[in-house]
């Protein structure tokens, strides 16, 4: 990603949504909302509105359940896009 053009001034960069994982921890931000799922919960995750609530202690999947569930689903899409062809670790 060219971040030149935010250093020089010109266009700020569009709004997009970040994937991570890490030791069986993966996490989707959208805007001011995180989504963060732990394998070893074997849930649907918890979500967050960072605005809000920067210390993430607050799960408000059950009063958004929508949000959740579309964010869920485009993580699982991004793990499925990124694994797909990919090594995997010996175990």
């Amino acid at each position: 990603m060219d971040l030149s053009p935010l250093l020089f001034g010109g266009e700020a960069l569009a709004p997009r949504r970040l994937f991570w994982e890490c030791w069986g921890q993966k996490a989707a931000r959208d805007g001011d909302w995180k989504l963060i799922c732990v394998a070893s919960d074997h849930n649907d995750g918890a979500l967050f509105n960072l605005a809000e609530d920067a210390a993430e202690e607050t799960d408000l999947s059950a009063d958004h359940p929508e949000r959740a569930v579309a964010m869920r689903c485009a993580l699982e899409k991004w793990c499925t896009d990124v694994s797909t062809g990919a090594t995997q670790q010996p175990e």
